[in-house]
């Protein structure tokens, strides 16, 4: 039995470690979903550029929550919902950030629902720098927050795991609630808007829909930014190569992303 609703994250839960997935097993879900009149999404913190550089072949079949609920789409590329986070806030956010006595490990990236921006002075700084260069092959050099002619969603900062929790929860106290500050794991924090989760972007695609989270959501994720998401599914499924703390809440997929976990749990059940 395949539900009406299923969404999963990407990176350590759709995608393979160096972000591929079977196509074949894809291809033969999209059709039983499409022949029930069923949506398959997916719900990333990344941005949908990226979605699409991965999953081009695709493209139309499948909708879209990105930015970690910033950012709503359907398949057919209408907008449900686009969550912002306010030029003034992301400077005010910035420069809480730069205030920390904290090593960053790339530059500090703005998102909007095009491109990525940085800094000039940040462009190249920290050892992982080439990620971000990566993620954004078209990432835009900047001098103010005020050079961005866009709607910010989403900002993202990266720092050693063992110092992620505290950098949280520092910039959390400094925004308090005028932005919601989350994790994938590994050192890796965005920084979205108030209420804004990937929950609460399924909600709104699945109110579009006319679907039930509670009834019809089947999901799947390996970190702390999927945990909203799980909790509101129908059944909600934790990776096994996943942060235990949500292995330890949730009923495990069927392997790990490397071997095809999320298409096998759906295609058995």
């Amino acid at each position: 039995m395949i539900n009406k609703l299923i969404a999963t994250d990407l990176d350590g839960t759709f995608w393979t470690d160096d972000k591929r997935f079977n196509e074949v097993k894809f291809e033969n879900l999209l059709d039983h979903l499409e022949a029930v009149g069923g949506h398959f999404v997916v719900s990333t913190g990344n941005d949908r550029a990226t979605v699409d550089r991965v999953m081009n072949k695709f493209i139309g079949r499948f909708d879209y929550v990105v930015n970690n609920g910033a950012q709503i789409i359907t398949k057919e590329n209408h907008t449900v919902g686009l969550h912002k986070i306010g030029h003034d806030l992301s400077a005010e956010i910035y420069r809480t950030i730069l205030s920390m006595d904290v090593q960053l490990e790339h530059g500090i990236v703005f998102v909007t629902d095009r491109v990525g921006y940085m800094f000039s002075s940040d462009r190249g700084q920290g050892n992982l720098a080439y990620i971000m260069e990566d993620e954004f092959p078209e990432l835009q050099s900047i001098d103010s927050v005020k050079d961005i002619n866009e709607e910010i969603l989403k900002i993202i900062i990266r720092v050693s795991e063992g110092v992620a929790e505290s950098v949280m929860d520092n910039i959390q106290a400094s925004v308090r609630n005028a932005a919601h500050v989350t994790t994938s794991g590994y050192g890796a924090i965005d920084i979205v808007p108030a209420n804004t989760n990937k929950a609460v972007g399924l909600a709104e695609l699945a109110k579009y829909y006319n679907l039930s989270l509670s009834q019809e959501l089947v999901a799947f994720g390996d970190g702390r930014n999927d945990l909203e998401m799980l909790q509101v599914a129908d059944t909600g499924y934790a990776m096994p190569n996943g942060d235990q703390e949500l292995v330890k809440v949730f009923p495990t997929a069927h392997s790990d992303n490397n071997h095809d976990g999320v298409l096998d749990t759906l295609l058995l059940r």
